[in-house]
């Protein structure tokens, strides 16, 4: 996470001081939102994009 707060130069508290965050409706720290997404890109790219299963009446 502290790689990715300096990346994005996104030094809200809400996602670096833990004792603030504890204060809020999540309770804790939460991760930057673009780098859930660059998360899920980087998996997507690893594994391979997951295909919706064909239903029967489209053959």
């Amino acid at each position: 996470m502290a790689n990715f707060t300096g990346l994005s130069s996104d030094f809200y508290p809400l996602h670096t001081d833990e004792e603030f965050a504890k204060q809020t409706q999540f309770g804790g720290r939460i991760f930057h939102g673009p780098g859930v997404f660059a998360v899920a890109a980087g998996l997507e790219s690893r594994l391979g994009p997951k295909r919706a299963p064909r239903s029967p009446s489209s053959a």
